[in-house]
């Protein structure tokens, strides 16, 4: 026996949680589309819809052929080959055009699975990350450019050395940092010799 005020309270609850999963979409800043494993677009936001020049809904039931530029569905289905081979997300890069000029977008591409996690489709999230980038640059310029040996390590790797680092340690990005600093007595060699550089 089905109780018609059950299925009524469960079809309620369901259009709720629909409406509150589009509204969080809807208010995210950042651009985010779903597509199922065929490519056609389920879910995009507005954000999703400004950043690629489409009316609200234009791309649902869609694929990225009938709505994207040529150079763009390329990315996406290359990084699609490379989400269906690995199984892990993948982080890229894309660069568009908007009223401000060429923005820098990092974009997170993973899979959603359904209850007996099988694959069912595709999110896509972007970061705007062009001021970041700028502020990086104009960060490494200035550290370039000084006289003073700079050298910046996280998680026991260098991340950064400028210029007078390089010429004088010989170190490289992405040279584990405690290989610089093994033998203590060439430690305090090059502690000594950075404080005289200084």
């Amino acid at each position: 026996v089905v109780h018609i005020h059950t299925c009524a309270e469960d079809i309620t609850d369901l259009r709720r949680h629909q409406k509150f999963s589009q509204d969080v979409l809807d208010g995210y800043p950042a651009p985010v589309r779903i597509r199922d494993l065929a490519g056609r677009h389920l879910l995009t936001n507005p954000a999703f819809d400004r950043l690629h020049l489409l009316r609200p809904g234009e791309s649902l039931g869609k694929t990225d052929a009938e709505r994207l530029p040529l150079d763009v569905q390329r990315l996406y289905h290359a990084v699609d080959d490379q989400l269906a081979t690995s199984g892990q997300p993948q982080v890229f890069e894309q660069t568009l055009a908007d009223a401000s000029g060429p923005r820098t977008h990092q974009v997170t591409q993973f899979l959603l699975h359904d209850e007996d996690q099988r694959p069912y489709a595709t999110c896509a999230i972007s970061t705007d990350v062009s001021d970041h980038q700028a502020a990086q640059g104009r960060l490494q310029r200035v550290l370039d450019a000084s006289p003073m040996p700079v050298l910046i390590t996280s998680a026991g790797r260098v991340v950064y050395a400028n210029r007078r680092c390089t010429d004088l340690l010989d170190v490289r990005v992405g040279t584990t940092a405690a290989h610089l600093y093994a033998d203590p007595a060439e430690q305090q060699r090059l502690e000594q010799q950075l404080a005289h550089e200084g």
